[in-house]
């Protein structure tokens, strides 16, 4: 199974998604700390699903989604906003698949992150991308 893209500058948020996605979940995480080091950290591991905070430095969310939709090698992975602020639709528009608030319930986080790799997986396959044409 690809890894999961865990994108937040906030430390303790960062330290509460990996506990609940690596520890809890068992899914393999990367981390990216703002939205530069997210595209490349993306393009280097093609992650299944990326956890993206809205407010980053350097690039903020809404580019990163833009940009690794517009990627062939990362346009497939399913790309979870997260976000304190209220930019939902702003993100969905740039390509974000699914937004959730913070703060966050790890239950509900799960639960979307193993929907969300279900997604990218099937996408992924030759099944999924026949029915996409």
């Amino acid at each position: 199974m690809r890894p999961v893209l865990v994108v937040e500058d906030d430390a303790a948020t960062r330290r509460m998604l990996v506990e609940a996605v690596a520890e809890e979940g068992g899914y393999a995480v990367v981390l990216a700390r703002d939205g530069q080091e997210a595209l490349e950290r993306a393009r280097a591991t093609r992650p299944g699903l990326v956890l993206l905070d809205i407010k980053l430095p350097r690039l903020d969310g809404r580019e990163v989604a833009r940009r690794l939709k517009a990627d062939r090698t990362t346009a497939d992975a399913w790309i979870i906003a997260v976000s304190a602020h209220g930019r939902r639709r702003e993100a969905l528009g740039a390509g974000c698949d699914q937004f959730l608030w913070k703060p966050l319930r790890v239950e509900e986080l799960l639960i979307a992150v193993a929907a969300g790799l279900a997604r990218a997986d099937q996408a992924r396959s030759p099944k999924g991308r026949e029915g996409r044409s």
